[in-house]
């Protein structure tokens, strides 16, 4: 007896969801709400108040240089020899990167202050920088959507050289030392005065607690930091009625009873009809599984299952046999509920033992003998008298017989059913990230009654993620698409995940494709409003904070910082542009439609000059004509077994304090 070779889970739902939500930065979601830490605040005042600026030696350069060697040696070995290895090789240009590593020296020149107006670098410097920026562009091309890149070693020697680059940074760079000073004295005063710990508060201290992470400034502080005032700023939810709705599995199967039992042969077959789906189960409480589970390969496990593979139906058993010359039929009917507690993880997908509580019935369909005539009669009579008499036992040895039989085989599939999910989930979703470099830390399943949540920190690899503040309740509008029930999906997005992965992807870039600009701050752009923006603007994007993310009142504003911005061939400026666009929903889809005109501004951090009021209204001008005044983003279809939702549509949509929250439902 086996269940159907289709998985009872939800996760094939989950790497569409994932790989959709990862699009576009504004279709990422949430928060795990927790209550704000301020507790022991003084002592980590003094942590960041001591704190000094790190400037690595010339030693630990060369460690990270050869640590940077060994790993890309080590890429080249797994590689290996053959057509195929040449190819990643020349793909990965391994040669030039090795050629670059073993050539790159130590700097000996004093820190360069690159804010100086006057600055002229040496030939030495320049050639350093030279360097070092084809250093960059190589490694660069150990990230990508090319499947492979994820490997352990593409990913050690990514690391090693992203070390070996800050590195570099901390030794050469005059700006980090003034900017750690002046960062670590605007936390100290800010942590000094009196405050609320509320929007304000985390909007100027995250980004400066992310940059002391981001240069591995104030080691001792920083993780205290992110335990105190760091939440995972990303959530998808899929409700118990849309798993169990997708994952639900009709179930039919037949197996053969032939058994011999003190003389006695006994033949038949058991039945069993019923469903078998997956829903969340509350997590917050750990369960202990002992020895003598086959399914757990440790002693003792704790472990909160966050889902639970639910299986209803009966096994009917239809059985036949005989002792000496009486034959008889029986007919067993047995009602089984059943539960399989699943752990998701990063690392493995767990099947815990399943649980069964069963009743069974037990009734004779027919009692005959070999012969006819009053002695037959007697026989016949005597052995249905003694058979009721043992219909008691005889219940309880067939539950208990016919549970143990379907348990088994229940398991042996649902264990291959759920490995098979662990592994799409591995490659769709994970590696994935994998292969942008984008991984977080804490990616991590909880379960309640009403939905499965999926949680994570997505931060680029470095910084805080969302406060702990409570999230904001979300009003849901009229229904359009169905009766008022709960979303089949929810997406929520805080605001921190747009600075933390244009800090991470786009700060200092060069961009002179206004499209892809367009599309890195994360508005959808379609084709044709792609073919008719310019190819005359030029953009050297900040190096610190290039994209600032406000969410508040149904409004995504949106600025970006440009060291440079550049129209044809008139004179550069340095500019802040901000763009405000009102979410709402229109027909099942979220229209995006902006707010007024784009804003041109001079940096905080520089005067206005003559030259900044003279091009401010042609890039002005510009963006308002280039930047899309409306954007749609549509409902969309899942691949199957998704699809049993039927088209999923957008039902409501909530910007308010950081967050913008998204709910979909099936029109099923």
């Amino acid at each position: 007896m086996s269940t159907p070779r289709h998985p009872v889970s939800p996760i094939p739902v989950l790497p569409f969801l994932f790989r959709w939500a990862f699009a576009p930065l504004l279709l990422i979601a949430s928060l795990f709400a927790e209550p704000s830490l301020a507790g022991g605040q003084s002592f980590e005042l003094n942590r960041i108040a001591e704190a000094t600026y790190f400037r690595p030696t010339t030693e630990d350069f060369e460690s990270d240089r050869r640590r940077a060697i060994n790993a890309v040696t080590d890429l080249d070995r797994y590689l290996g020899y053959g057509s195929n290895a040449d190819a990643w090789k020349r793909f990965l240009k391994l040669q030039e990167l090795n050629d670059q590593l073993a050539s790159i020296p130590a700097p000996t020149f004093p820190p360069i202050d690159f804010d100086d107006r006057d600055l002229q670098l040496t030939d030495t410097q320049r050639d350093y920088l030279d360097q070092f920026q084809t250093i960059r562009e190589l490694a660069a091309r150990m990230m990508g959507k090319h499947q492979g890149l994820e490997r352990g070693p593409i990913a050690g020697a990514r690391e090693s050289i992203k070390r070996l680059v800050l590195t570099s940074e901390l030794m050469i760079d005059a700006t980090l030392e003034k900017g750690f000073r002046s960062r670590r004295d605007t936390i100290v005063e800010l942590l000094m005065t009196p405050h609320q710990e509320d929007q304000t508060f985390y909007r100027t201290l995250q980004p400066l607690a992310s940059w002391m992470d981001q240069y591995a400034q104030a080691t001792e502080w920083t993780p205290v930091a992110k335990a105190l005032w760091s939440r995972p700023n990303l959530r998808i939810n899929v409700s118990a009625a849309a798993m169990r709705k997708v994952t639900l599995r009709p179930i039919r199967e037949t197996e053969p009873i032939d058994e011999c039992e003190d003389g006695r042969r006994i033949h038949g077959r058991a039945l069993v009809t019923g469903v078998a789906y997956m829903v969340p189960s509350e997590s917050s409480q750990p369960i202990s599984w002992g020895v003598g589970h086959s399914s757990v390969d440790v002693t003792s496990w704790q472990a909160r299952p966050q889902c639970q593979i639910v299986f209803d139906g009966n096994i009917e058993s239809t059985l036949n046999g005989s002792d000496g010359p009486v034959s008889f039929g029986l007919i067993g009917q047995t009602r089984v509920n059943g539960y399989t507690p699943v752990i998701l993880g990063t690392d493995r997908f767990i099947v815990l033992p399943i649980q069964t509580s069963s009743s069974t019935h037990l009734r004779t369909r027919h009692v005959s003998t070999r012969r006819n005539g009053i002695g037959s009669r007697l026989v016949r009579k005597i052995a249905t008298n003694v058979i009721e008499k043992k219909q008691p036992e005889s219940q309880r040895e067939l539950d208990k017989g016919a549970v143990e039989r379907f348990s088994t085989a229940f398991m042996e599939d649902v264990t291959q059913e759920i490995l098979e999910a662990e592994m799409d989930f591995k490659e769709d979703v994970l590696a994935a990230m994998d292969r942008s470099d984008v991984r977080p830390s804490d990616l991590n399943f909880a379960g309640t009654g009403s939905h499965l949540e999926i949680g994570m920190t997505l931060n680029g690899g470095f910084g805080l993620g969302a406060p702990p503040l409570a999230l904001p309740t979300v009003v849901p509008s009229l229904p359009i698409y169905s009766a008022r029930s709960a979303p089949d999906i929810t997406i929520r997005l805080h605001e921190s995940v747009v600075e933390r992965l244009a800090q991470r992807m786009l700060a200092g870039e060069t961009i002179s494709d206004f499209a892809t600009l367009v599309q890195s701050i994360g508005l959808p752009v379609t084709d044709e409003q792609a073919a008719e923006m310019p190819d005359d603007i030029l953009i050297e994007l900040a190096r610190d904070l290039p994209v600032t993310a406000r969410f508040e009142d149904n409004t995504l504003e949106l600025m970006v910082r440009c060291k440079r911005f550049q129209v044809g061939r008139a004179s550069p400026i340095a500019v802040n542009f901000t763009v405000r666009y009102d979410v709402r929903i229109d027909a099942g889809n979220v229209k995006f439609e902006m707010l007024g005109d784009p804003k041109v501004t001079p940096p905080e951090t520089k005067r206005a000059g003559i030259r900044f009021y003279t091009m401010k209204n042609v890039v002005a001008r510009r963006l308002k004509k280039e930047i899309p005044k409306e954007n749609t983003l549509d409902g969309f279809d899942l691949d199957a077994p998704g699809d049993r939702l039927g088209h999923l549509n957008f039902d409501t949509a909530n910007v308010s304090q950081g967050w913008l929250t998204l709910t979909m439902r099936g029109d099923r």
